[in-house]
């Protein structure tokens, strides 16, 4: 595996990613792939444990800096604007799921998720089109990020 540092635009800024490879591929070749972003308090190297999981199983992985983090351009620099918290609030990914479709779709999380309702994860599951499975995992969204739980969060998605 080796890792390559990128910038992409993204609208009117650059961002920052770094691009997991599996041995054997390149970035002008073809391999299943995952772009991967974190939360607002993160950056992309903290990404790296979930995306060399990924790597092993054979997935080209993109862990995003979003813009105004990290190493991301854009203003304010690491601070929620009024209007990017209003499209978080917003934003209901649930309506959208079944757009999908036919893409397999793997949900796993925790059944004590505080930040991923389990109610919210199942509701979602039900409104996605086949091909789909979940997998629940007797963890919290925190125990999925390090472990024990990574792991098996990935053994499962691979």
């Amino acid at each position: 595996m080796h890792v390559e540092q990128l910038m992409f635009r993204s609208g009117p800024v650059r961002c920052a990613g770094d691009l997991y490879l599996p041995d054997g591929v390149d970035s002008s070749g073809r391999a299943p792939a995952v772009v991967m972003g974190h939360s607002v308090v993160m950056v992309k190297e903290a990404l790296g444990p979930h995306a060399e999981y990924l790597v092993r199983a054979g997935f080209v992985v993109l862990a995003v800096d979003w813009r105004t983090v990290g190493a991301s351009e854009g203003e304010p620099r690491c601070q929620m604007t009024v209007e990017l918290l209003e499209h978080v609030l917003l934003w209901a990914p649930v309506q959208f799921i079944h757009r999908l479709a036919p893409t397999p779709l793997l949900l796993v999380t925790g059944v004590d998720d505080q930040v991923h309702a389990i109610d919210e994860v199942l509701a979602a599951y039900d409104r996605a089109w086949q091909p789909k499975r979940l997998e629940l995992l007797q963890a919290d969204g925190f125990g999925l990020s390090i472990e024990p739980g990574l792991g098996p969060e990935y053994r499962k998605a691979s």
